[in-house]
């Protein structure tokens, strides 16, 4: 769901990208996409799903029905994949959710403490692009 951005990728040389941290990332990415291959076609039960409105409906406010939720994780099929597989109770699961539903009404992630932003103020206006939206 994460990009990097272009200059990201070209302003370092070859030997720098390549190795030490470069590589860790190159190999991060692959083992990520070879996950997700492997949860593409993978469905949560509707258990699953069920939690993970509540989940939204506690932490973001905003209620999505079971086939909503379900029709947003179509498009982030990395993390459909990890709700299928992955335990309710795991947090990065759970942060998963919250991740989902920001990225697709603001096109950002839920915020972390490091970020240093109001939380009141981004759920309130996640919350307003959700009604804009139908939802």
């Amino acid at each position: 769901m994460w990009i990097r951005e272009p200059s990201g990728i070209t302003s370092q040389p070859d030997e720098r990208f390549f190795t030490g941290d470069g590589a860790t990332l190159i190999e991060f990415q692959r083992l990520r996409v070879e996950a997700a291959l492997q949860l593409a076609a993978a469905i949560p039960a509707q258990e699953a799903i069920a939690e993970a409105c509540e989940f939204v409906k506690e932490q973001a406010g905003i209620t999505l029905s079971s086939d909503q939720l379900l029709a947003i994780y179509s498009l982030y099929p990395y993390e459909r994949g990890r709700l299928a597989d992955g335990q309710w109770g795991d947090t990065d699961v759970r942060d998963d959710a919250l991740d989902v539903v920001a990225h697709f009404f603001l096109q950002s992630r839920w915020p972390m403490g490091k970020d240093n932003v109001d939380i009141d103020v981004f759920v309130t206006r996640l919350q307003r692009v959700a009604a804009m939206f139908g939802y």
